[in-house]
Formats: structure tokens, C-alpha cells, sequence
């Protein structure tokens, strides 16, 4: 029932994505992941590091909190558990990139060619909705999603 329910929240998020033209607040990094990290697990995890720059104020699309909570959970959730997750900022010269990294086997190629895509087929589809989830929040606020392999 948890993969359904997560399934469910993920396509409501989704819809909402699609739909609202909601502007950039500012807003500081430890806020926003404060907001997008809330959930107890998270909190609880000794796998989890945030290195944040506690200073820093950003420009955050509105659905930044979403994208920031799926790519933990992806990165908690389909990696082993000795795999170490770090949350961590860099200043650029005109913006602060919010980076999350593991250790982990990296996302399945597959996973990473369906993004962008509001349809599936039985050829070319993901395991869940939490990858378009990132890619579609950042999307439509100009911001970007960039998966790197190590």
C-alpha cells in the first residue's frame, strides 16, 4: 500500500506542478530544507549529512521543497543501507546550487531517459513518479536538474 500511496501523492504533485504558475519566493536554504526534510525519518537517518550553507538565500521555485524531499527519499530509499547521503550547497558566482549525492549505484539509465516525459509506454517508462517529480518542478521555474555518475 505504501508504493500506491506514494505513487498517488507523486501524481497529485504532479498535476499541481502542471497547472500553477506560482512565482520564485526568496527564501533561505535552511528553510527550505528544513520544510522539504520535515518528515521524521529523514531527521532520524545517521545516513544523512547536510552541509548548508546557513547563510544563503535563494530565489526558490515553488515546488523546490518537493523536488529537494524526492531526491532524499530516492537516495535513502534505493540504495543499500551503509550508503552515506549527503545534502550539501555550493556558491556559484550568481546563484547557490543545492546538491544531493551518495554513494550509491547511481540511478538506472532507464530511469534517467524517461524524465520529461507526461507519458509512458511499456518500452520506456520509470519504477516510480519521483524523478519527474525533481525534473518537472524544476522545469517549469527555469531552474535546472542535472544527474551526474560518479
Amino acid at each position: 500500500a505504501s508504493r500506491l500511496e506514494r505513487i498517488s501523492k507523486n501524481v497529485r504533485r504532479l498535476r499541481r506542478i502542471w497547472e500553477t504558475s506560482e512565482e520564485a519566493v526568496e527564501t533561505s536554504i535552511q528553510s527550505l530544507t528544513e520544510r522539504a526534510l520535515s518528515k521524521n525519518q529523514y531527521r532520524e537517518s545517521e545516513r544523512l549529512t547536510l552541509a548548508l550553507d546557513d547563510d544563503a538565500i535563494v530565489a526558490s521555485p515553488p515546488f523546490a521543497h518537493w523536488a529537494l524531499e524526492e531526491a532524499v527519499d530516492n537516495a535513502l530509499t534505493h540504495t543499500d543501507d551503509d550508503t552515506a547521503v549527503t545534502v550539501r550547497t555550493e556558491n556559484l558566482d550568481d546563484c547557490v546550487r543545492l546538491i544531493v549525492e551518495d554513494d550509491g549505484p547511481g540511478i538506472p539509465p532507464i530511469e534517467v531517459k524517461s524524465l520529461g516525459s507526461k507519458t509512458e509506454s511499456q518500452l520506456m517508462h520509470g519504477q516510480g513518479l519521483g524523478l519527474q517529480v525533481i525534473h518537472w518542478a524544476m522545469e517549469v521555474s527555469d531552474a535546472s536538474l542535472s544527474i551526474t555518475e560518479r
